[in-house]
């Protein structure tokens, strides 16, 4: 009779949670002061102090442990004949209120604080094709720049000379060297590991997420490395406590363009510039290929790797997985869901603009 109660009340504190969402999403300030500020870089503390005294993610652990509870429980279900009575939905509800409660205290809420572009003093993310064209050939004069400098050799791909290890350290130390400029990324702790799951996440078509239950960035160890150094800066930028996925690709960004490491500068802009190109294409096709034309030859052999890589594991599970994610986004303040990613093209040019 207890555990029947406990079940409602669980069940019961579903609904309320998603009240509590509808009516958070409208007090940014409330969030960002209470939370963000104050309960969130408490609480992530601890759990990043306490796990990243291992090497591995505990975090996957967990996710293993939770995927077998699940699998136990549904074979329990269909096994005793359940599937139809209202005891098992009341069980599931609750259990979804739970992981919900879990999952916004500890890290979700992050979704509903201030965005980036007000800590960052950006007026405005929207862009003319006139701003996306300065833009796009001031990128491309700059890494084309960082590529000759890397390679001595217009056509030769760049090739990142760090373990992974190494590259997760040097991530942290690119927003160890933001501190002082933007207080707001200092946070304590921070660490990157690899995924136990990387195989099935290239499968997955991911490169990398955070788990918002022990506080642990993974990454996709297979990966390219410069994608790797783009996606562990990414990951961390969700660690500080940006849960927008075109906030961490900013961040991702900002932090690799300024860390002093080369392969660190060119992996940001290298990332900037497949955003660039893509709306360049989205907003004419000619002046997409007017700007590929003026881009070093090794660049564009590293894209080529990238494209080479995701296509080994291309595989017809992986749009099903994209679309779970893309309603997983649209569900925590993302209207725009997978799509949003692009988003960072509009910050990244009005952050320049600022920056002049």
């Amino acid at each position: 009779m207890k555990k029947q109660k406990r079940y409602l009340f669980f069940a019961f504190l579903l609904l309320l949670q998603i009240i509590f969402l509808k009516w958070i999403s409208n007090h940014v300030e409330f969030v960002e002061k209470y939370y963000a500020t104050f309960f969130y870089p408490f609480i992530s503390n601890i759990f990043r102090f306490t796990f990243n005294f291992f090497k591995f993610s505990i975090g996957d652990i967990l996710y293993t442990l939770l995927a077998i509870y699940i699998i136990i429980n549904i074979y329990k279900v269909f096994k005793n004949k359940k599937f139809f009575k209202l005891e098992t939905y009341i069980k599931f509800l609750a259990f979804l209120s739970i992981i919900l409660l879990l999952f916004n205290f500890l890290w979700g809420f992050n979704y509903y604080r201030k965005p980036l572009a007000q800590h960052l003093e950006i007026n405005k993310t929207s862009f003319t094709t006139e701003d996306l064209e300065i833009f796009a050939s001031k990128l491309i004069s700059e890494i084309n720049e960082i590529h000759l400098k890397i390679t001595q050799n217009d056509s030769l791909k760049v090739d990142v000379p760090f373990e992974n290890d190494s590259i997760y350290k040097l991530s942290v130390d690119a927003y160890l060297k933001l501190n002082s400029k933007y207080p707001f990324l200092k946070t304590p702790n921070l660490k990157v590991k690899n995924s136990l799951y990387s195989t099935p996440l290239s499968y997955m078509g991911f490169a990398g997420y955070l788990n918002p239950f022990t506080n642990e960035s993974q990454v996709n160890s297979n990966i390219p490395l410069v994608s790797l150094i783009a996606t562990s800066c990414h990951e961390l930028g969700h660690q500080v406590g940006f849960g927008a996925e075109y906030e961490a690709n900013m961040l991702s960004y900002l932090v690799a363009i300024n860390h002093d490491n080369l392969y660190f500068q060119y992996a940001g802009k290298y990332m900037a510039l497949r955003y660039i190109l893509n709306e360049l294409y989205i907003a004419d096709e000619n002046l997409y290929y007017k700007y590929l034309l003026t881009i070093n030859h090794g660049i564009i052999l590293n894209m080529e790797e990238s494209q080479v890589f995701w296509e080994k594991y291309q595989n017809a599970m992986e749009p099903f997985f994209k679309i779970f994610y893309d309603l997983f986004l649209k569900s925590n303040a993302q209207k725009e869901g997978i799509k949003s990613y692009k988003r960072v093209v509009g910050l990244m040019i009005n952050y320049q603009k600022k920056s002049k």
